[in-house]
């Protein structure tokens, strides 16, 4: 198995043995003493190429999914920055969202939203029935688990692409270096430091 696979495992090993000890099932946690003998593996992050992302566009009306990975790719946002985001933290009078919610600290910002994805931002928050900018097709709360196996994996096969969905934020600063924008502009809009 991978590292990711046999971490999880671990994880799942101590949270038993927690449980055991609070319950007086054992006496000792031995997960907290278990090694990972495999190294993580280093994964070659791919941006989108100008071919892919034109691909996305050309089907972005036929599937639920696609719009989402532009407005990932447009932005630079985390998936779960995204999946986290509020309707009211969305200003479309200043074609802005806050990002309040982020893995690290420098991610709580401000991102300008790009002229390209706003209908998809304006369609999404009139079609959802709940408190987030981001909902499924029939305008409930989507989830990362939801969203990886039911659109990403589906999407990624029926276009015959190997993408992560991280590398939606890599192909964003790879745009804006491309487009020659300031590497301070750059690390405020994508939350680096």
């Amino acid at each position: 198995k991978n590292y990711e696979t046999i971490r999880r495992v671990r994880i799942l090993f101590n949270k038993i043995y927690q449980y055991a000890l609070y319950y007086e099932f054992t006496t000792k946690n031995y997960a907290e003493n278990l090694k990972l003998n495999v190294k993580p593996e280093k994964q070659e992050r791919k941006a989108f190429t100008s071919e892919e992302i034109e691909a996305l566009w050309k089907c972005a009306n036929n599937n639920p999914c696609v719009p989402i990975v532009l407005m990932l790719i447009y932005s630079g946002l985390r998936i779960s920055e995204l999946l986290s985001l509020k309707k009211e933290d969305v200003d479309f009078e200043q074609q802005c969202f806050n990002v309040r919610t982020s893995k690290t600290e420098n991610g709580i910002r401000v991102v300008p939203i790009a002229d390209k994805v706003l209908p998809f931002w304006l369609a999404f928050n009139e079609k959802s029935k709940c408190d987030y900018a981001v909902c499924t097709p029939d305008g409930q709360r989507l989830n990362y688990d939801n969203f990886t196996r039911r659109y990403w994996k589906p999407l990624m096969q029926e276009l015959g692409m190997q993408h992560t969905i991280h590398e939606t934020r890599h192909t964003c600063i790879s745009l804006l270096v491309m487009a020659d924008v300031n590497q301070t502009i750059i690390k405020k809009i994508v939350g680096h430091k």
